[in-house]
């Protein structure tokens, strides 16, 4: 299993670009986005993976309008943080701001990665 991570992609849209070719190339299995994508249009890039995209919004999300539906209209599963997957028998927890673990660590300790963008 090949898991790629990419996170704070922030509109940088040359950069999606050779994200999604090297993960290609690489065959990557599954893709999880730590948030802060912040337009559709490069939400929308994504759709070129030959693999899944997970991922959470990122507080510079939060108000764009489309995210959400360019993410069900591609089938990616996207959510506010915390968001739970389990792979390969992992349990993963995915957020975007680092400040929000400390708290949740006290709370879950089942979690076995996690996964955080913003800085």
């Amino acid at each position: 299993m090949i898991l790629g991570v990419v996170g704070d992609t922030h509109n940088r849209l040359s950069n999606v670009e050779k994200i999604i070719d090297i993960f290609n190339e690489k065959n990557v299995d599954k893709v999880i986005h730590t948030g802060d994508i912040t337009q559709a249009k490069t939400l929308s890039r994504f759709s070129r993976l030959n693999c899944p995209l997970f991922g959470v919004y990122g507080n510079n999300d939060l108000e764009e309008k489309g995210l959400k539906d360019i993410a069900k209209r591609n089938g990616f599963n996207f959510q506010n943080p915390p968001f739970f997957l389990t792979i390969s028998n992992k349990k993963i927890a995915i957020f975007h701001e680092p400040e929000d673990i400390k708290n949740f660590l006290k709370k879950e300790s089942s979690v076995q990665l996690i996964i955080h963008g913003h800085t």
